[in-house]
């Protein structure tokens, strides 16, 4: 912060603090705000930059898969229309199961942005929806999966009764 105020005072510009800086109303505020300060002084510092160093490669890598999965929809003939998601059931069931499961986060998103499915949940539906026979039909908190003919679709269950938020 120091250093920010000095840099704004070398140019002439003068420093106006963000009145929500210093609320907790987000995780990533009370992490910098709780937690940093506690790891600063009870961790040592070389701790510190080696945490630092594996939030950074997870970051990267949750880039790098999100680039994957972006992919994958068309290798999985991806289609959205009126709150269904369909994709090729066979070509979606070769996928690494981090594709499968990206996607289906994707799908949760799409079709139910307000309330998508929690980790979880998306790994149920995951094992559910793989084995699932040409016919038949499954449902998970907001989802129902069914697939025909060999594709797999997903719409919005506006009959749940259970909220499954994202972890």
């Amino acid at each position: 912060r120091e250093e920010c105020r000095a840099f704004l005072k070398d140019r002439g510009i003068s420093f106006r603090p963000d009145p929500d800086a210093l609320s907790l109303d987000t995780k990533e505020k009370k992490l910098r705000l709780l937690i940093v300060p506690l790891l600063r002084r009870h961790v040592e510092s070389a701790v510190l930059q080696n945490v630092a160093a594996a939030a950074s490669l997870t970051a990267d890598s949750e880039l790098f898969l999100a680039r994957l999965v972006s992919a994958a929809r068309s290798e999985v003939d991806w289609h959205a229309r009126d709150g269904t998601v369909s994709v090729n059931h066979r070509q979606w069931s070769a996928l690494p199961v981090v594709l499968r499961r990206g996607l289906l986060s994707d799908i949760s998103q799409t079709i139910s942005p307000t309330d998508p499915l929690a980790r979880s949940a998306l790994l149920e539906l995951d094992q559910r929806c793989r084995h699932l026979a040409d016919g038949a039909t499954t449902a998970l908190g907001g989802l129902n999966a069914s697939r025909s003919h060999g594709t797999l679709r997903l719409t919005r269950n506006h009959h749940a009764s259970v909220s499954h938020p994202a972890t």
